[in-house]
């Protein structure tokens, strides 16, 4: 396994973990803290619709849209 294919693996599993944290916290309505594990996840993955979503809708609810 080349260094590139670890790196790429260690990337989507942080990606999910972010996701899902983040997912969890949408869900609890504490939008502020989920804007910040939201906005990771979508660094590591830019296309991600679920992501771009929940961290547009929580951006939108917490007032701090650009």
């Amino acid at each position: 396994m080349s260094l590139g294919a670890i790196a790429q693996g260690a990337n989507e599993g942080q990606f999910k973990l972010l996701l899902t944290q983040g997912f969890e916290l949408h869900q609890q309505a504490r939008f502020a803290e989920a804007i910040p594990l939201l906005e990771r996840a979508r660094r590591l993955e830019p296309g991600d619709y679920f992501a771009n979503l929940l961290l547009g809708i929580d951006l939108l609810r917490t007032g701090k849209t650009a």
